[in-house]
């Protein structure tokens, strides 16, 4: 019952923060850049679907460098809530994230991660790298997402381990 009410109150959380405000106020760049490095740091969203809802149009576009994950923010939260264990995946930002005024963008320029999977044998997959690369519509919202990895995906599949549970890769905080 515990553990049932644990994960109960973690999906509320998880609903406040990507659920869509009725009428969100347009950002600025340096609004919007505050808030996505925050979900970065300190929410992990890449790994676990916690993203602020404000930050993103609803039928923003989401990619990486294997997959196209189409339009639809809540989506893709929910996407990578299922895909993951979360709190197994290790997640870091390596460079400064930037803001591209003329270009309307955001630029993580860089970061480290390692994602575990929900299939049989949490499978891992080696610290790969990459930067993400977030287009911002005219009313101060995200309107594309795109990771694009330093490794290709061929190379990060070919290096999976699974069974692995003590996993614990250096360079990352806990």
């Amino acid at each position: 019952a515990r553990a049932a009410n644990a994960a109960a109150g973690a999906a509320a959380a998880a609903a406040v923060l990507t659920a869509a405000p009725a009428h969100a106020a347009a950002l600025s760049l340096d609004e919007l850049r505050d808030i996505v490095e925050e979900d970065f740091v300190e929410r992990r969203y890449l790994v676990t679907g916690d993203a602020s809802a404000r930050a993103y149009d609803p039928q923003a576009h989401f990619a990486d460098s294997n997959n196209d994950f189409g339009d639809g923010f809540q989506s893709w939260c929910d996407g990578v809530r299922r895909l993951f264990v979360s709190e197994r995946c290790k997640l870091a930002l390596t460079a400064p994230v930037v803001v591209n005024r003329e270009a309307r963008t955001i630029i993580f320029e860089g970061w480290r991660q390692v994602d575990v999977f929900r299939l049989p044998g949490a499978p891992h997959t080696p610290v790969f790298t990459g930067r993400t690369v977030l287009t911002v519509g005219d009313d101060g919202r995200v309107i594309d997402h795109t990771e694009v990895w330093d490794q290709s995906p061929s190379e990060i599949v070919k290096q999976l381990k699974f069974f692995d549970p003590d996993f614990d890769p250096a360079g990352f905080s806990a």
